[in-house]
């Protein structure tokens, strides 16, 4: 157990993930749109307060701070800090659903994170596996997202 929670506290796992979702574009249409000029929204976890596993420092103010620039060029976006899982899949869940009809989709992870299962998961605040079986059902899957 020892091992595994010194693993995951030694982690500070820091994803940006884009993706974009728009068709390619057509032959005739070889415009470049800005994210200022598309439809683009971001969704943006910092995750700092854990109990179970060592807190962290910068994860909120990282949230801020990317939310910030990102809002300066134009995206929508979506903060959310210190999340259990409920939280987080609920706003993933509307991420995904906003995105649906956007031209540019972002995800920014600031906190823990762990390998379990041979994929990479977020770590909602109310993690409290002992294992790495427990870390998969707790953690959210980043592929799955």
């Amino acid at each position: 157990m020892t091992s595994f929670f010194q693993k995951v506290g030694a982690l500070v796992f820091i994803c940006l993930s884009a993706t974009a979702l728009a068709q390619s574009p057509k032959a005739d249409d070889m415009s470049v749109r800005s994210p200022s000029s598309a439809r683009a929204h971001a969704l943006v976890i910092g995750n700092a307060s854990y109990t179970k596993i060592p807190p962290l420092a910068n994860p909120v103010n990282d949230a801020s701070a990317i939310s910030a620039t990102l809002r300066s060029m134009g995206f929508a976006v979506t903060q959310v800090t210190n999340a259990n899982r409920a939280r987080m899949i609920q706003s993933l869940a509307q991420f995904a659903q906003a995105a649906q009809g956007s031209d540019l989709s972002l995800l920014f992870w600031s906190g823990h994170g762990t390998n379990a299962g041979g994929e990479p998961h977020l770590i909602p605040l109310d993690f409290e596996a002992e294992d790495a079986e427990q870390a998969r059902k707790q953690g959210i899957s980043l592929p799955w997202i």
